[in-house]
């Protein structure tokens, strides 16, 4: 048995990790902020014969990370992998002037444990996308046109189209 946490598991890349971790045999630690999202992420590894449960958390807060790590450890006894997926959006401005409360939000909310953690036999890796068609990136146009900011590099993305959060989904597994 393995079990892997997956944070901001109630929708796009969250919830395809989560159900793509479920198939591969894995039981799955659903967490995210909205519990009803969360709750569906649940009810459709079940579905697909999956296990896990769903912990509803601010992972920016420690309480929250605390919260679900002894749900895991009480529930399952281990945890074999974390995949920190949760993420906001910032305010479309450049990095000098974003207000330094909002680089901590930010920062707060998946945060990198590589260093710590490397000398315990914990791999830590980075996936970033860039643009990935999500409910969050579908709000990106209207903030840009509010902020009167569109970086220079928005429209030219690599691929030519933003990535499906099943593509994440398979690079995290």
């Amino acid at each position: 048995m393995q079990v892997a946490v997956v944070t901001g598991a109630g929708s796009a890349i969250g919830r395809a990790a989560s159900l793509r971790l479920s198939e591969t045999g894995f039981k799955v630690v659903a967490v995210d902020f909205n519990a009803a999202t969360g709750e569906e992420t649940l009810r459709l590894i079940r579905e697909q014969g999956g296990e896990g449960l769903f912990v509803q958390a601010d992972v920016s807060k420690e309480a929250g990370v605390e919260r679900y790590v002894k749900a895991a450890m009480d529930t399952y006894g281990r945890i074999d992998a974390f995949f920190n997926n949760a993420g906001v959006l910032q305010k479309f401005t450049l990095l000098e002037n974003l207000d330094i409360s909002e680089f901590d939000r930010i920062l707060n909310v998946t945060k990198a444990a590589a260093i710590e953690y490397v000398k315990k036999g914990v791999r830590v890796n980075a996936i970033c996308p860039g643009g990935v068609d999500t409910a969050l990136t579908q709000e990106v146009p209207a903030m840009m046109q509010e902020s009167g900011y569109v970086p220079e590099e928005f429209p030219n993305m690599r691929i030519g189209r933003f990535a499906d959060p099943t593509e994440l989904a398979e690079m995290a597994v």
